[in-house]
């Protein structure tokens, strides 16, 4: 029902804020690796010596307008995992039911392992946000047949693989 889908979202945001406002509380250094995407930050390009550049872009982003704080460079962390437990969501829902579908939104959100990815700034993160959709838009094209679904699951997927190259997992 529509209350269950408005407590979910409500649930999921009230989540995400209290990541973000843990994220501006705490004053944690940053982490060798956050510290080297946050340098190739400041230097936008195409890629870089080991990574793709997304992370690169989404640090820049959320630096241009809010600072080159922690809180800062790592803020696309927990919004990223938000939008994953959507995908979560939606494919949940068109493959099997909407209990099912809220129950994994929820699971995904408050797995230990997403709690803690949600504090750091990774190319994982990205990856599963777009890995989730990829999967999303996927499965839509199989069933609607249409081209442009098509073309939106590889524009997402090509945005995965501009995360992290383990995306091109999602091939096979």
């Amino acid at each position: 029902s529509k209350s269950q889908i408005f407590l979910l979202i409500l649930s999921l945001f009230l989540i995400t804020d209290l990541r973000i406002i843990f994220l501006y509380e705490n004053s944690m250094q940053l982490f060798f690796d956050e510290a080297q995407y946050w340098g190739w930050s400041k230097q936008i390009d195409f890629g870089y010596y080991s990574k793709p550049p997304m992370i690169a872009w989404l640090i820049a982003i959320s630096t241009s307008f809010c600072g080159d704080e922690e809180f800062c460079i790592r803020y696309s962390s927990p919004i990223l995992h938000f939008g994953t437990a959507i995908a979560v969501f939606i494919l949940a829902n068109k493959l099997y039911d909407r209990k099912i579908a809220i129950y994994s939104s929820l699971a995904y959100i408050t797995l230990p392992a997403v709690s803690l990815s949600s504090m750091f700034i990774s190319t994982d993160v990205p990856l599963l946000f777009f890995y989730a959709w990829a999967m999303v838009f996927f499965v839509y094209a199989l069933e609607k047949k249409y081209f442009s679904l098509w073309l939106i699951t590889g524009a997402v997927a090509g945005l995965g693989m501009l995360s992290k190259y383990n995306m091109l997992a999602f091939a096979f």
